[in-house]
This record gives C-alpha cells, structure tokens and sequence, in this order.
C-alpha cells in the first residue's frame, strides 16, 4: 500500500468513527463530552482532548480527557497569554501547530508552559457565551502532522459538543451583561454574525469530509455539485468575516499577532483557494521575486488583506489574466500588486472605493465593506495602499508593507463611527 493509499484509509477509518458516534445517545452531559474529547484524541492522533473558554485575561477548563494531564484539570484556570487558544480568540480560525519548537508563533509559549506540548490543533466552538470565546483543543508531547482531514474532524466535533455548553459548569466572565434593548449596532452586528457562523462551521466541515471521500466523485452531479456548495459556504463565511471586521473597526477593538511570514508560501495557499473560483476563460499568474525576504506581521491579516484583493479580481474579472506580483521595493517596503484583465474602474469611483459599503460594480455582490477593510488593516499594519486602474482594460490594485514592524500601528477609526 502506497501513502496516498494509506492516507485515504486514514481518512476513511476518521469518517467511518464520526459516523459511529453520530448514532449515539447520551443521557448525561460529562459522560457526552468525555466521549467526544476522547474521539477527537482518536481521530487526530493527541494525547490530550480539552474545552476551554477564553476571556482577556484568563482560560478556563470546563472538561479535559484524560481526566487531568500535568497542571491541567477541569475547573483549572490558565493566563491568557500562556495559552495556544489566545490565537483562535484573535483570528477566530482554527489554529494548526505541528510543532511548536519550530513555529514562531508559539516558541515563546513554550518556556512558560508546565504542560508540555509539542503539537497543538484547536478550533472555536460555535457556542454563544458572553464575554467567552469557547474553544476544542488537542495536544500531544511529540510533533505531528495534522491534515486537512483532522482540522475538519475536529470543526465537526466542535459543532456537536456547542449543543451540550450550556449544560457544562460555565466560569464567572469578567464582561458584564448587556440587555438587548441597550445593544448599540456594533454590537447587534456581532451576535448576528456569531450566529451565523455556527452553522456555517458545521456546513464547511461536512462539505470538506464529503469532498474527500473516494466514493463521491463517481456520482457525476453530486460531485459537480459540491464544490458550488463549499464556494457559496466560504463566500458567505466571507460576509461574515467582513461584518465582523467592520465592526472591529469602527469600536476600534482590532486585535493583531506578529508572525514571521514566508510571502511566497502565503501567496501560494491564497492562489490555490482562487484557483477553485476562477472561470474557465480566465487564468491565475504568480510572480514572485527570488530571495524574498520574510515579512514580519500579522499573518492571518496579511493572508487577509491579499486574498480579498485577489477574490474581487477573480469575481469581477470574465475573461483573461490575473497576475499577483510581490517584490521588494525602495525605502524596505515590500510590495504586493494584484492585477486583473477586469472591466476597469471608473475615474470617478477611484476614491469612494474604500469608502464602507461602496462598489464600483454591480457584478458582484455583497457588504461594500471589502476594500474599506483592505484599507483599514493596511494603515494598521504601517503600509500603504492604492489603485490604478483604466476603464475596460483592467485594474492593479497594491499595498505595501515594511519588512519589519515593532508593533501594530495606531490609526484612527473616526470614519467608522460615522
């Protein structure tokens, strides 16, 4: 047996053990969560399975299996900053390590954790709770490779332990709570799109199980019809995303962690998720400098930023080429341009552009909060940004970036609390 034959046994034998717990029942909440934490150490390969909720200051241990692993045991309280989960709280994503002493995301963790932990998976769980960002996570002492397979076994079992939350002992929060007759729309906006994004979870997770089972593709219509579902999934998680951030932005609450970025990777992954949206008359195109130098940043920013750049090339874009070009320019900036063989934009449309809840087009839909947010997180970053752009030729939007940053800039977000 070969390892891509091996692999798909894996990730049958993972599919085969969901479905089984699927079918069970429980009676009793920690009896439920034990059997779930003990599943998600199965299916993923970790030592360690616990749920946790998150607030600006500490970590709570609402249930682990096994029942307490070095310093940890339900009911246990953590600082914030010596948690692997402060990451998912920031970027409300999964967050994958396969090893910590070679990530530098989480190298500094590592001198103060009594727990040792090597290897570290963990996904938010859709569960509403003031104050709290509850999270799944597994752990293990040794390094390890997680998969695609694993992040969307676990995002499943995530989605089935949010029913039981509210039956686990909660922590006291330390955010008071608020009636809803007192919501401001910043705040509305924010329960709305956590709401949303539960069964949103949930949807992503089963799409990506079911387009990596070997048995699918044979159905001709099923199979065509999957990838249009996991498009419309991620462009609705897009929406969300954009509402949340909009709502960051304008309480000025946007949060941002330093990574060391390998651009030309970066570009990579975000190429391969337009890749599956692109039209059959057009194509995607990468020029990338030799040596780049590595970026110091907010990865999943940066991920964020060129990504929502590239989407609305290939959303507005019918026919020809869309060229990401990254390089480094004058003055240690690097610069990152996105260009597209689109319809252009007019003139007159080149500044209200970024404006919050504009579109040049009406090609595409949605918030008209996209390049607003470009811009904002951009500035927050100390780059710039901007566009060129000739009416029915096409378009090159850029930013640009300093190599290294101490820190986040401060900007102002008086325009969005307008």
């Amino acid at each position: 047996m070969n390892q891509h034959e091996d692999d798909r046994a894996a990730e049958q034998a993972i599919l085969e053990r969901l479905a089984t717990l699927s079918t069970m029942q429980f009676d009793d909440v920690d009896r439920a969560i034990q059997t779930y934490l003990a599943v998600a150490c199965e299916v993923t390969g970790t030592a360690t399975a616990l749920i946790g909720d998150l607030n600006r200051t500490h970590q709570y241990i609402r249930a682990i299996y096994p029942a307490t692993t070095g310093n940890l045991a339900a009911g246990s309280t953590l600082a914030r900053e010596d948690t692997f989960c402060q990451y998912i709280d920031v970027t409300a994503q999964p967050l994958v390590v396969d090893d910590a002493e070679l990530d530098l995301r989480v190298q500094r963790l590592l001198e103060r954790l009594e727990t040792p932990v090597r290897a570290y998976l963990g996904v938010p769980i859709p569960a509403s709770t003031a104050g709290l960002t509850p999270t799944l996570c597994t752990f293990d002492p040794q390094a390890h490779c997680f998969t695609p397979i694993h992040v969307a076994a676990l995002k499943l079992l995530a989605h089935q332990i949010a029913r039981w939350m509210p039956l686990l002992r909660a922590p006291a929060t330390d955010e008071p709570p608020v009636a809803l007759t007192n919501l401001s729309v910043a705040e509305l906006n924010q329960i709305v799109a956590h709401d949303i994004r539960n069964p949103l979870h949930f949807l992503q997770g089963t799409l990506e199980l079911l387009q990596g089972d070997p048995l699918l593709p044979a159905d001709h219509a099923l199979g065509s019809l999957l990838p249009q579902a996991y498009n419309s999934v991620l462009h609705i998680q897009r929406l969300v995303r954009d509402l949340v951030d909009g709502t960051a932005l304008m309480t000025g609450t946007l949060s941002f962690v330093r990574h060391t970025i390998d651009l030309s990777t970066l570009i990579s992954e975000i190429v391969a998720v337009a890749s599956t949206m692109l039209r059959s008359t057009c194509r995607i195109h990468q020029e990338i400098a030799p040596d780049l130098p590595p970026l110091i940043s907010d990865r999943d920013r940066i991920w964020q930023i060129v990504h929502n750049l590239v989407s609305n090339a290939v959303r507005y874009t019918e026919a020809g080429t869309i060229t990401i070009r990254a390089y480094p320019n004058d003055h240690h900036m690097l610069k990152i341009e996105i260009e597209d063989t689109g319809p252009g934009i007019n003139p007159a449309d080149s500044v209200r552009i970024w404006e919050r809840h504009t579109r040049a087009s009406t090609i595409a839909q949605g918030w008209g909060l996209g390049l607003a947010i470009v811009r904002a997180l951009v500035l927050a970053l100390g780059g710039q940004v901007g566009m060129t752009s000739t009416l029915g030729q096409g378009s090159c939007f850029w930013v640009t970036f300093p190599f290294v940053r101490p820190e986040p800039a401060l900007v102002d977000y008086q325009p969005w609390r307008s």
